[in-house]
């Protein structure tokens, strides 16, 4: 603890400085002073808990000394020191909150009275504000945490009136909102497993609440299902876009993690509450994935907007390259269908999760369409997980080698898979194995010996002559072998009609359907109906 000491008079100085105990009041630091002009700078900078002045200074009287510390450190306490015995300048002192009033010569055990007075009213006031500092941070805290949690109530529960005035009670600026913009960072586009630890999602929530509640216009929360970061802008709010600027920057300093945020322009409260969240996330979806330059997205960027994601224009070469197993061939495809899915400008967000969602369907119905295919599979090993991921780093900034790489990765696996577990060797010991899947995959498809001879680069003889050594039938055979028993589990549909089951089985032609099918099963397809299934057919079956 500090005490100052303040009198023109050097002499008096030292007798304090001799007469007080100051190891017993824990003061250790003491500083002194002749001069009143010094007093307001010791005050601000040191900031003593104990002034001991002199009444009158020359420049200064008593009373102004006393209002000017009040004014500049209020925790002070004051004891004066005077050789004259004015009652009422003793009580103008002491009424201004002056711990003591000593007349000179000082008397020791008077002086030392008054320190210890003077060092427990510090202590008892000091802790008191403390207590009072405590309260009024935890309630401010649990205000805003309040805050959080009714906007997010009211974000989900269809804008409930009664949720919204108890928001108001607590940010008043919203009471008088007529209009409002919304602010969405998403984060369902980067792998949960990075918001963990430091990065925790809800620690990030939290910040940018901080952030946005400072202004007692704007709030921020999670939005459950989606994992997007909601921010409630009062319009009336001044520079929005800026705010939202200054979030973006601070949230990549200090958690490392570059979100971009979309921004709806304003819209009529509370009714249009729900297109302005539509139009946010319209915004940040359909922003350039080059956002580093533009963080905060205020509407769509002209570019491309696939209709069909390339992967699903891909497909064939995809499949044929987890077929063959080849690393280079499945880098090949993956770098085509990239290259496809790049290959106009303005490449989205909302292009990506498109791709993410397609891929992930299309690797479902492979595996599926392997394990049918392979009785036994079902009861070996499990289908690898998924290494796919959307081209972002770590930190959340878009590279596009990332995908790349993890999609390489996840046909590799796919590949290993059904050569491991479907037991598939080598290139050369399993391609007739190969061709048997490209069968059972693409029977609806037109498919010839020709056209399977130049899917795996071979020549129609060898595939005849070498397909039939192998299997012990002939490619054309199994390929009505393969389309003939689709067609009886969907002939045990009496929903379906025939010619429409011809076609999805590969046939064109109904009659030629119906002539095959009987040559293989030895009825008819609505003899074969009839067999399997306990209700007669409609009379237009045929």
């Amino acid at each position: 603890m500090k005490a100052l000491i303040v009198d023109d008079e050097q002499p008096v100085i030292v007798s304090v400085k001799l007469l007080v105990d100051w190891k017993k009041y824990g003061i250790d630091t003491i500083l002194e002073t002749t001069s009143a002009a010094d007093v307001p700078a010791l005050i601000r900078t040191e900031k003593p808990e104990l002034v001991i002045s002199d009444v009158q200074m020359p420049g200064l009287s008593g009373l102004q000394l006393i209002a000017m510390i009040h004014e500049i450190h209020p925790p002070a306490q004051i004891i004066m020191i005077s050789g004259y015995s004015k009652y009422d300048y003793m009580r103008s002192a002491l009424q201004q909150k002056c711990i003591d009033y000593i007349l000179k010569p000082l008397d020791e055990d008077q002086l030392n009275a008054a320190v210890g007075k003077a060092i427990e009213t510090y202590r008892v006031e000091a802790s008191q504000a403390l207590i009072e500092q405590s309260y009024d941070f935890l309630h401010s805290e649990l205000s805003k945490k309040r805050a959080q949690r009714l906007f997010l109530l009211y974000h989900t529960s269809h804008q409930t009136s009664v949720i919204w005035a108890q928001l108001c009670e607590i940010m008043p600026a919203f009471s008088s909102m007529e209009s409002c913009r919304i602010g969405i960072l998403p984060t369902g586009h980067l792998p949960s497993e990075l918001f963990s630890g430091a990065r925790d999602l809800s620690l990030i929530v939290n910040f940018i609440h901080d952030l946005c509640y400072e202004t007692g216009q704007s709030i921020a929360s999670e939005e459950p299902i989606d994992r997007n970061i909601h921010i409630l802008f009062h319009s009336e709010l001044s520079n929005i876009p800026e705010l939202c600027r200054r979030i973006v920057d601070a949230v990549r300093e200090e958690f490392h993690l570059f979100l971009p945020l979309g921004l709806s322009p304003a819209a009529p409260f509370p009714v249009n509450f729900s297109d302005a969240v539509r139009q946010a996330e319209d915004a940040v979806q359909t922003c350039g994935l080059m956002y580093t330059r533009q963080p905060v997205c205020f509407s769509h960027v002209t570019g491309k907007e696939a209709e069909t994601p390339p992967v699903f224009r891909m497909e064939e070469q995809l499949y044929t390259a987890v077929l063959n197993g080849h690393p280079s061939g499945i880098r090949i495809a993956v770098r085509l269908c990239l290259s496809d899915l790049t290959s106009g400008k303005g490449l989205t967000l909302r292009q990506l999760l498109l791709f993410r969602t397609a891929y992930i369907g299309l690797r479902m119905r492979w595996i599926e369409s392997f394990r049918m295919n392979h009785k036994t599979a079902a009861s070996l090993d499990a289908p690898p997980g998924s290494y796919f991921r959307l081209p972002f780093r770590d930190d959340g900034q878009y590279d596009l080698s990332v995908m790349e790489e993890s999609l390489i990765a996840d046909l590799s696996a796919i590949s290993d898979y059904l050569k491991g577990v479907l037991g598939m060797g080598p290139a050369s010991q399993n391609l007739f194995q190969q061709i048997e899947q490209y069968i059972h995959f693409h029977y609806a498809k037109h498919l010839s010996l020709e056209s399977i001879a130049e899917e795996f680069s071979l020549s129609s003889n060898y595939l005849s002559r070498s397909f039939k050594k192998k299997t012990g039938s002939g490619i054309t055979d199994y390929i009505n072998n393969v389309r003939i028993q689709k067609a009886k589990e969907l002939l045990e549909n009496p929903e379906i009609k025939i010619f429409h089951i011809a076609a999805q089985v590969g046939y064109s032609d109904e009659k030629y359907f119906s002539r095959v099918f009987k040559k293989t099963v030895g009825m008819s397809p609505l003899q074969y109906r009839i067999a399997h299934t306990a209700i007669l057919p409609p009379l237009d079956l045929m």
